[in-house]
């Protein structure tokens, strides 16, 4: 339950709220706290660092990272909006994951397209339920 909650939520939350969300986290659960690492795929990992190098990008951890909290929110949601001020990896970080499921095959071609969303209806743009 821990890591459920942790994993789940860390990736949508800014930096002054992490603070307070793991204080909690512990107060909660303090016997298995410490003892519960982070889920990882070290192998995606791999193949974004090497997609970030052939990109002329430092794979850094933290910019792994971004690409990796990124595809954990796209998995159990349909839009996502990246949001932050100029040079902290927004466009890189989405262009990244795009190139990684491309390359890594899992989940086929990955297509990019701009679109402005003042050009079609919200139902158009997030679906609806009829």
């Amino acid at each position: 339950l821990m890591r459920a909650l942790r994993d789940f939520n860390l990736p949508k939350m800014v930096d002054d709220d992490v603070v307070v969300f793991l204080g909690l986290l512990k107060d909660l659960f303090r016997e298995v706290y410490d003892s519960m690492p982070r889920k990882r795929d070290d192998a995606f990992e791999d193949l974004v660092r090497g997609v970030a190098a052939e990109a002329n990008l430092q794979p850094t951890d933290y910019f792994v990272q971004n690409v990796v909290d990124l595809q954990d929110v796209l998995d159990t949601r349909h839009c996502v909006f990246c949001l932050g001020s100029s040079g902290c990896n927004k466009t890189e970080a989405w262009r990244t994951l795009a190139r990684a499921w491309t390359q890594g095959g899992v989940r086929g071609t990955t297509t990019l397209r701009d679109i402005n969303p003042k050009a079609v209806t919200p139902n158009e743009l997030y679906g609806y339920v009829n």
